[in-house]
């Protein structure tokens, strides 16, 4: 599954793109990353200077479904561009399936990452600030 979106803010055109990869077969995530990494290469990135990607995964961090998403160098896990340490959980059976990636242009612009501890779902949101007046055109 893969939804995404063009928001405009103060002038700056972003693509917000969100999935929700399957469950139980690590070949299928891998899969549907790919095709997300196509879609994102072939419609998103020339139409959206910057854009983000998040979701549930469904995978650690050493997959080939979320090592994919950072293949080709153009987009960067939030936490390792800002050489932040990575939460232990994202989601409360104690592992950590939750990501969110930016493009390079928009990790260069990042100010903070975290997780947010709720009990509304079994996930914890992954959470990024983006200094929007510091990405160039």
């Amino acid at each position: 599954t893969v939804l995404a979106a063009g928001v405009h803010i103060g002038g700056k055109k972003i693509a917000v793109v969100g999935t929700h990869l399957e469950v139980k077969s690590s070949s299928t995530r891998q899969k549907q990353s790919k095709m997300i990494t196509d879609f994102i290469r072939d419609a998103v990135a020339p139409n959206y200077a910057e854009y983000i990607v998040g979701g549930d995964m469904n995978a650690c961090w050493n997959s080939d479904a979320v090592k994919n998403f950072m293949s080709d160098g153009q987009m960067k896990e939030v936490f390792s561009a800002l050489k932040a340490p990575y939460p232990k959980y994202t989601c409360w059976a104690g592992t950590t399936i939750d990501f969110l990636l930016a493009n390079s242009k928009l990790a260069g612009n990042l100010a903070g990452a975290y997780n947010y501890h709720t009990v509304a779902s079994d996930h914890l949101p992954v959470i990024a600030d983006i200094l929007l007046d510091a990405a160039k055109d």
